[in-house]
């Protein structure tokens, strides 16, 4: 057997084992449907099927063909706002903070004015910035944001197909149809 019989047959192969069954979603999951009308609908996957899948939400059922999504997103869980609020509150603070030592810097006292330096300045504002960052710390775990992965919709993706058939001809012999179908 020649070379050129292998390269078409390991293609094939290749191509079956990369492919399978791709399912956006399962029964169960959390979702947010976006619409090519842009319509946003969160729920939960009841049920899921070759063309679409249904999507409870707030206690009514919807039927939704994926040729209608235009962005699909599964729920992976709610996070924490911390980080945003620790630098929120940090540069808020570090801000309040040169602004208190440029309001030290202008009063005087009994005849006598206070001459602040840069270094006290930057302690000011890195003290009102730290005691600012915690407090925004506090505040940050308070809120909490639901995190979305988008997941490919199966009818907007081009999905392959392979396929191989055997037959036997009128004289006896068998042979194998291998091919892929492609679908847009």
């Amino acid at each position: 057997m020649s070379v050129r019989r292998y390269v078409p047959i390991s293609v094939t192969l290749a191509m079956m084992a990369m492919s399978g069954a791709l399912h956006a979603q399962s029964v169960g999951d959390r979702v947010r449907v976006t619409s090519v009308f842009d319509a946003t609908i969160t729920g939960e996957v009841t049920a899921v099927n070759e063309g679409g899948f249904e999507l409870a939400e707030g206690g009514v059922l919807r039927s939704i063909e994926y040729g209608s999504v235009s962005l699909l997103e599964r729920s992976t869980g709610t996070r924490s706002r911390w980080k945003n609020g620790l630098i929120y509150g940090a540069a808020v603070g570090a801000a309040t903070g040169l602004l208190l030592m440029s309001s030290v810097s202008d009063l005087c006292f009994w005849g006598s004015c206070a001459d602040v330096t840069v270094a006290e300045y930057l302690a000011g504002a890195g003290i009102v910035g730290g005691i600012g960052g915690v407090l925004g710390l506090g505040v940050g775990t308070l809120f909490k944001d639901d995190e979305w992965t988008p997941i490919p919709v199966p009818d907007s993706m081009v999905t392959i197909h392979p396929f191989i058939r055997s037959w036997t001809r009128a004289d006896g012999r068998h042979g194998l149809v291998m091919g892929v179908r492609v679908r847009f």
